[in-house]
């Protein structure tokens, strides 16, 4: 302040900036670097120099003398560390110590590469799959839901539903107005005057055929001659009609020549079929409706679409042969940018009810636009040379190891990773690819339609939404890969061995679960299914019953809705399931898991458990540097009986029996132990003679 107060601002800001960069490269650059070379000097100053004296060797031996080794005072000290190596070939223990170090040493080689390589990539993946996502998708969603979808839950009839296209749609794109009732003056906004109309607003309507008809029961029919058909994709009317849904005889619509031709009220009336690069069909409560339809676009003038929507109103275009009618709407958030598909579907049921439904996409669908944006385009190039080179590995893997590929687990894993990392950069490369052209033809002056500019638009985002499930899938089988890294665990170690154990014991549980389950679903299916929504349909009765075995449970609906059989019915349920099934699945894998740690105790220690043993060694050896002991001289009788005990039969295959009341098994082993002891005989007996011979001479 005082500073500032004498030399002014821009003095005394200069003056800070000069003392904070003075303070932080004396503190982070100079000083340490300082201390270095001091400590580096001192170290080559006050070094303790080298011994000069060397080991003497000792005189040459005549033929009668045999050399005992040192006899000062160091001799104690100099055997500890330089032991006399023994001539001639290795012993079979020594060989089998020697493979078993390099076999650990190459496991904890690869167990490295495998860790970096596959946490990497997994941070990859992350980078790709989240880069263009961010919590304003979130928000966008949640206010096109209140602005839209929520009014549109209300429709329960085909009146209802013009009067929401009038106070909802026609009006919300034509009469845009600020927070104090102003008008905007901007044409194409939504009303939150932030997000713009990519397109035109439009409805879509599917409709069946008009000479299909169910049939009516033989005592109806006095009563009733015709009813109408539930939609399927067979019976989807794909005609063409003049205006008031009658017949145009010998008259053909060609969507992508003659529709220009037709004017703008006939046009509603005729069938346009769906592009073939339409990716995902909507989905509804009572059917799946593929992209095709009978199309009413709206245009830029207010009194020009009030005066259409009364016309179809009056004109019947929803009747009874209308099955679905589709809302669709793109918006634009540029200060987001963000791209929203909002699609609100009423399907009008032969039952009279309207059933509707919304869906709204929030893609980006131009994301190198930022710094961060293209990192993100770097990540994925790296991530094209990495799905490449593992391609060609697993292929290079198939051909090697033909079938016995597809029964290793964690093999198959790393193929299924390969081919979605495949799917994924195909459909991003078609995605851009759509963007790419539409751009293109922009820029040409060629895409003058509302409809034709939507219908790209669309694709986009739901190839895009397509992209998303892949990636989902492909993070979650790369996470899937880490439990592979995590196999120097015990712990985890023994899932495998767990599951391959109660493999059998659960084929059969499953069975007996299955007919039990499927038993009680229909039972629920047939008491509650015309009473409660969650048991209206048998997957719907599975899935609630599955609810129930995790703890969720409305049992009050149930009483209300079952009298005696719904509650009846629900408490067996509780009380076998949970209680009896469940016990049962937990015993199988107790057994099982009784049964490994038996294994584990005879066999001794794992592969990965060495590993693990000798990098934990490595880590206090050149880190802690709290040990002088070398690993294989430490384990070198734990490594050799290992190693010598694949050469022995495995207690599974020796026949449990019995000789004079001692397992044969140890019978076996004290064998081995005889054999072992007579070798070491044999090769300490010359060296003892020529010890004693020595000695007479001497």
């Amino acid at each position: 302040m005082l500073y500032g107060f004498e030399y002014g601002r821009e003095k005394a800001e200069a003056w800070v900036l000069t003392f904070l960069t003075s303070f932080v490269f004396d503190l982070a650059i100079s000083q340490p670097l300082k201390i270095i070379l001091l400590g580096l000097f001192f170290a080559l100053l006050i070094k303790k120099p080298d011994s000069l004296e060397d080991d003497v060797p000792p005189t040459q031996l005549r033929d009668d003398e045999v050399f005992l080794g040192l006899q000062d005072k160091d001799t104690k000290h100099t055997s500890r560390k330089k032991r006399s190596k023994p001539t001639g070939p290795p012993g079979r223990g020594i060989l089998a110590v020697a493979r078993e170090q390099r076999f650990i040493e190459l496991g904890l080689r690869d167990a490295c590469y495998d860790f970096v390589f596959y946490t990497s990539y997994i941070i990859l993946l992350l980078v790709i799959a989240n880069g263009s996502r961010d919590s304003s998708m979130y928000h966008m969603n949640t206010h096109l839901h209140n602005k839209a979808v929520s009014p549109f839950a209300k429709i329960k009839d085909s009146a209802t539903f013009w009067e929401f296209v009038r106070d909802h749609v026609v009006s919300d794109v034509h009469d845009v107005r600020w927070y104090n009732g102003d008008r905007f003056h901007r044409a194409g906004f939504y009303p939150d005057t932030s997000s713009f109309l990519v397109g035109r607003p439009r409805l879509r309507q599917i409709r069946v055929k008009k000479d299909e008809s169910c049939n009516v029961p033989a005592p109806l029919w006095r009563v009733l001659t015709d009813c109408d058909q539930p939609y399927s994709l067979l019976n989807t009317d794909v005609s063409s009609y003049d205006v008031g849904w009658t017949r145009l005889d010998n008259v053909a619509f060609d969507a992508l020549t003659s529709l220009d031709n037709i004017s703008h009220y006939q046009r509603p009336w005729i069938y346009q079929y769906a592009s073939l690069s339409a990716a995902v069909p909507d989905s509804g409560e009572h059917g799946t409706y593929y992209g095709g339809g009978y199309l009413v676009e709206l245009s830029n003038s207010s009194s020009a679409d009030m005066e259409l929507i009364d016309e179809l109103q009056e004109m019947d275009w929803i009747d009874d042969n209308t099955r679905a009618v589709f809302i669709e709407i793109i918006v634009y958030n540029a200060n987001a940018n963000l791209f929203a598909v909002l699609t609100l579907l009423a399907e009008f049921t032969t039952l009279g009810k309207t059933y509707t439904q919304g869906e709204i996409m929030v893609v980006r669908l131009y994301p190198y636009t930022t710094v961060w944006g293209f990192v993100a385009l770097g990540c994925h190039g790296l991530f094209l040379l990495i799905t490449l080179y593992l391609t060609f590995r697993e292929v290079r893997r198939i051909l090697t190891l033909g079938t016995e590929y597809f029964k290793m687990f964690w093999r198959v894993v790393e193929l299924v990773l390969s081919l979605l990392a495949l799917a994924e950069i195909g459909v991003h490369l078609y995605t851009a690819y759509l963007i790419l052209g539409f751009n293109k033809v922009r820029t040409q002056g060629d895409d003058s339609s509302g409809d034709r500019r939507y219908n790209k638009y669309k694709q986009a985002a739901s190839w895009e939404k397509i992209n998303t499930y892949i990636l989902g899938w492909l993070v979650c089988v790369a996470c899937l890969k880490m439990l592979y890294l995590c196999r120097f665990n015990k712990r985890i170690a023994r899932g495998p061995k767990v599951t391959r154990k109660a493999l059998k014991p659960l084929l059969s549980f499953i069975v007996v679960f299955s007919f039990l389950f499927m038993a009680f679903c229909m039972l629920g299916f047939l008491a509650l299914g015309s009473r409660l929504s969650l048991y209206s349909t048998f997957i719907g009765t599975m899935q609630t019953l599955f609810s129930v075995m995790l703890g969720k449970m409305d049992y009050y609906s149930v009483e209300s809705a079952g009298g005696v059989l719904g509650p009846l019915m629900l408490f067996c349920f509780v009380l076998f399931f949970p209680n009896v099934l469940v016990m049962m699945f937990l015993a199988i894998f107790d057994d099982a898991f009784q049964e490994v740690i038996v294994e584990e105790e005879i066999s001794g220690k794992s592969e990965n458990e060495k590993i693990k043993d000798y990098a934990v060694y490595l880590f206090k050896k050149f880190v802690l540097k709290n040990t002088d002991e070398e690993f294989f001289t430490v384990n070198q009788t734990h490594v050799t009986n290992i190693a010598e005990t694949r050469d022995r039969p495995s207690a599974e295959t020796v026949p449990k029996i019995h000789i004079n009341g001692i397992s044969r098994i140890s019978v076996m082993d004290s064998t081995y132990e005889a054999m072992e002891m007579a070798e070491t005989d044999d090769l300490v007996r010359p060296i003892s003679s020529a010890s004693s011979v020595s000695t007479i001479h001497c």
